[in-house]
């Protein structure tokens, strides 16, 4: 049967929608709350509204680049003395 409410397909046998419309007393009983679809999901983080991204991320990304460069240093430093003879 439709939903009168949000239009949803259900069972027969259901006795509300997804949505919280209650087929039994014809009314909405339980508070809607959206439900996100896998597609909106980044927006619904905020990932892709245009909300600034939080300090600690951009500190991580910071610190994570930082130790590979420092990784890379040392190796080149390593492989430049090993080749010096030093």
């Amino acid at each position: 049967m439709e939903c009168p409410q949000c239009k949803l397909i259900n069972p027969e046998s259901a006795a509300c929608c997804d949505c919280g419309y209650s087929f039994l007393s014809g009314k909405m009983e339980i508070p809607h709350v959206p439900v996100v679809s896998a597609s909106k999901l980044p927006d619904a983080l905020g990932a892709a509204s245009g909300r600034k991204t939080p300090f600690l991320a951009k500190l991580g990304l910071v610190l994570a680049w930082g130790v590979v460069a420092a990784g890379c240093a040392v190796l080149l430093l390593s492989l430049l003395l090993k080749y010096w003879g030093l």
